[in-house]
């Protein structure tokens, strides 16, 4: 998790749901894919709204120690650290 220049929060998203969740809420979506995601925080609303997304037409499956960055031109790094069932 990194935060852009323009404030934005920039995740990596695995595709796999949390697995430690407090008592009686939701763990989240599993999905077949990964995404990078930035949101814009409204601290006062307690909000997060999605600014966009990069799923690589939901063809990457990275489940462990992926990351995205922001970098000095404002491009973004997305480094899959696994593919295809760990297998790439």
């Amino acid at each position: 998790m990194s935060v852009t220049r323009g404030g934005l929060l920039l995740l990596f998203n695995n595709g796999a749901p949390s697995f430690n969740q407090p008592a009686n809420t939701p763990a989240g979506e599993s999905r077949s894919y990964s995404a990078v995601s930035a949101y814009a925080i409204d601290a006062a609303a307690g909000t997060a709204t999605e600014a966009w997304r990069f799923d690589h037409d939901q063809s990457i499956m990275s489940d462990i120690c992926s990351s995205a960055y922001e970098a000095s031109d404002a491009s973004v790094l997305v480094s899959y650290a696994t593919a295809n069932n760990r297998t790439k």
